[in-house]
């Protein structure tokens, strides 16, 4: 380590023995009186070594009993950090997953509503296919067990041969493939438009919901990690001549090391306001923003009038293809078909999304991550105790009064191993979230990443998918 006085400054014997005062308590810490450092003049100038001939404000034994002390007491305050920032973290997961279903549950219930007062009675069966899509899209979000597009060509798929079923009371595949050939021959780009605007609808949001919210979970996970993060011995000693070098010194227990030389002591042990790992963390943040914006403006509200129409204009299309119908592929075995669902009461009482506009905005800004996010890279969350204008205080070699103090004989020591590694999962991460931002829709993810338990959350939903994990 760096001498503990400056050439301009005379410091006498006096300066590296303790007061008895001190020497009272660090005789209750198990330190004897002969471990005190000890003085050596050189040129007018006082430095203060140990046995190992080592600059150091202490002797190398009292050294060990502060740094038992440093280190727990730094891995408290870090686990501590860690597991609120965790809890802050899920409690916006949990807002966001709640807002998410809410909505996609509340889009449901517009499509049995819109639906009910086009037709004055609902399709017998229309339900049933409208509540599997909106299953699967909750499944999904939760889940991953199918892509947005999957939801969208099985749902379309099922409706329409539904629908055709309903006309014409026929059920078999070759009757409905005799159906949708007459389609195609009369209206090539039905189908075609129909799946696009409601693929646009629902696979792209639910891709950027389910990527929002996996990427949440990721960043708690990175974090969760962090907290066996391991107390560099550089850290330590660094805590200690900025803590404890004032014990040595005999200037009293309670002198606060200066705001600036604290800040940097622990700017240095944690790297999470410099370096590899803040500049990984601010660029996985920048990678989420856009896909934010995109959940913070889209509104899953449009699907069902997207369904309402598509249901609407196949019977309109159909309504005139009747008899071409029937020439081709045989005569209806219509009975019937339509039968009254009613809206239950509990449907009836959901209130409409409210609260959609205002947590959208919230999202688009990012505000709710970004001020959790800003605790971490705040390295002051260590130094409460030592104010702006803390005078005197300790800087590192001698008393200050000086609200401006610049900790220069703090040497920087390097980043932990745990948060280089953890730097490099965010990079990787950052980069699928940027690819995500430029696709389509669909799939989320590639296969390399089912293994990887740092980057997905794997399952099967009740329709048996495997998992796509979104990141």
């Amino acid at each position: 380590m760096s001498v503990l006085a400056t050439g301009s400054t005379q410091v006498s014997e006096e300066s590296c023995r303790i007061s008895d005062e001190v020497l009272e308590d660090l005789l209750e810490r198990g330190v004897s009186p002969a471990e005190v450092g000890q003085v050596h003049l050189t040129n007018g100038n006082a430095l203060c070594f140990n046995e190992t001939s080592q600059p150091s404000c202490c002797s190398a034994a009292m050294e060990n009993v502060f740094e038992d002390q440093v280190e727990e007491s730094l891995r408290q305050k870090l686990v501590q950090l860690m597991t609120d920032f965790e809890d802050s973290i899920q409690n916006h997961v949990d807002e966001f997953d709640h807002f998410v279903l809410f909505e996609i549950h509340g889009a449901r219930r517009d499509v049995v509503l819109r639906l009910r007062k086009t037709f004055g009675i609902l399709l017998s069966g229309t339900l049933d296919e409208v509540n599997t899509m909106y299953l699967n899209m909750a499944e999904y979000f939760s889940e991953g067990v199918i892509t947005g597009e999957e939801i969208v060509v099985s749902f379309l798929e099922s409706l329409y041969t539904q629908l055709t079923q309903q006309l014409f009371g026929r059920s078999t595949r070759r009757y409905i493939g005799c159906t949708l050939t007459i389609m195609n021959k009369t209206h090539p780009n039905f189908f075609t438009e129909k799946l696009n605007s409601l693929k646009s609808a629902v696979a792209r949001p639910m891709l950027d919901f389910r990527a929002y919210s996996q990427s949440l979970r990721s960043i708690r996970k990175v974090f969760r990690r962090l907290k066996q993060m391991e107390i560099t011995d550089e850290c330590k000693k660094n805590i200690i001549r900025s803590t404890k070098c004032p014990y040595c010194r005999g200037l009293g227990q309670n002198l606060p090391p200066c705001p600036l030389l604290c800040t940097r002591v622990f700017e240095h042990c944690t790297h999470f306001s410099d370096g590899v790992f803040f500049d990984s963390l601010i660029g996985y943040i920048i990678a989420m923003s856009p896909i934010a914006q995109r959940v913070g403006l889209l509104d899953v509200l449009s699907v069902p009038v997207i369904i309402s129409n598509a249901v609407l204009e196949f019977h309109y299309f159909w309504g005139r293809r009747r008899l071409q119908v029937e020439e081709s592929c045989g005569e209806s075995l219509y009975n019937s078909p339509e039968a009254d669902v009613p809206v239950t009461e509990d449907e009836e009482d959901i209130p409409p999304s409210s609260g959609y506009r205002k947590f959208a905005k919230t999202l688009r800004t990012m505000n709710v991550l970004n001020n959790i996010t800003q605790t971490i890279l705040n390295h002051n969350y260590f130094c409460e105790t030592s104010s702006p204008f803390s005078s005197p205080c300790w800087n590192g070699s001698h008393v200050s009064t000086s609200t401006v103090d610049h900790g220069s004989l703090i040497v920087a020591s390097d980043a932990p191993p745990e948060i280089l590694k953890e730097a490099k999962v965010l990079k990787r991460l950052a980069a699928k979230l940027r690819k995500l931002s430029t696709e389509n829709g669909g799939s989320c993810g590639s296969r390399e990443d089912k293994n990887d338990p740092s980057i997905s959350e794997k399952g099967k939903g009740a329709s048996g998918h495997t998992a796509r994990p979104i990141m």
